[in-house]
């Protein structure tokens, strides 16, 4: 109607066809409303498709009624998804509120550990998330077994007509000669496999923040993606950095258990 209107007064001719044809046609018949105009005032239904060049039921001017409702409602959900109108509380406040009641649920879903803080250090909620979901102990001891199959089985001495006392130094020196490539072969099979588990938490975190613009808008998702960076940077790595620090530095090295064993 605006468009229609601004070209009909920048158009001396259109004005002046529009005000001739007002003068001489100032009273009108009304016309049958049962099909068209959905109840609408008949002096201001003729003005329905005004700006449009063709006659028509009225659906192109429904496409683009339609398409700008649409338009509008999804600005809405984006900036204003997250309010309450019935909640007198601030944005941050109502935002906060409602991913505290769903932040363990989320964690879940995209497969990162629900860790509290801890006296102990934050390795403690790490760790077990590291060796459940990260890492399953199944997958662990069958990267281990095709490390030893591939790298160190082949080296060590068959210990045929040797006694305990000979055959130990054989291994520990089997063992000395294969370190670097041991360490070789289990960082690149840690390597293989943190890649291939960081491409699936990177497809989950990008659902789960999608799924939070469609549902609650920006404000919450950006909420959603600055919890996680803290998370991600607080927590989960300072955890993983603790316990990389516990485990020992040779790869070859021998448990206390294992030399008690070989010392008899």
């Amino acid at each position: 109607m605006a468009r229609g209107l601004a070209g009909m007064m920048m158009s001396g001719a259109a004005t002046r066809q529009f005000v001739q044809y007002d003068l001489t046609n100032g009273a009108g018949l009304s016309g049958q409303r049962d099909n068209i105009g959905w109840g609408g005032q008949w002096d201001n239904l003729p003005w329905g498709t005004y700006g449009f060049s063709s006659l028509s039921m009225g659906r192109d001017r429904y496409a683009e009624y339609s398409a700008q409702r649409l338009a509008r409602s999804t600005v809405d959900r984006l900036l204003d998804g997250h309010r309450n109108p019935a909640n007198v509380a601030s944005d941050d406040d109502q935002v906060n509120a409602i991913l505290d009641s769903q932040w363990q649920t989320l964690l879940h879903t995209m497969g990162l550990p629900v860790v509290h803080a801890d006296p102990r250090g934050a390795q403690v909620g790490v760790g077990p998330w590291l060796t459940q979901v990260v890492l399953p102990s199944d997958d662990g001891l069958r990267m281990s077994r095709q490390i030893v199959e591939n790298e160190l089985r082949g080296y060590l001495p068959s210990g045929g007509g040797l006694s305990a006392s000979q055959w130990v130094p054989e291994i520990n020196r089997a063992l000395a000669s294969r370190r670097q490539a041991l360490a070789t072969s289990a960082e690149q099979h840690a390597l293989g496999h943190a890649f291939q588990w960081h491409r699936q938490l990177g497809g989950r975190i990008e659902q789960a923040v999608s799924k939070a613009i469609s549902d609650l808008g920006l404000p919450y998702a950006t909420a959603l993606v600055n919890r996680l960076s803290v998370l991600v940077k607080d927590q989960v790595r300072a955890g993983a950095d603790e316990l990389s620090k516990q485990g020992p530095a040779d790869i070859t090295a021998q448990s206390a258990e294992t030399a008690r064993c070989w010392g008899h």
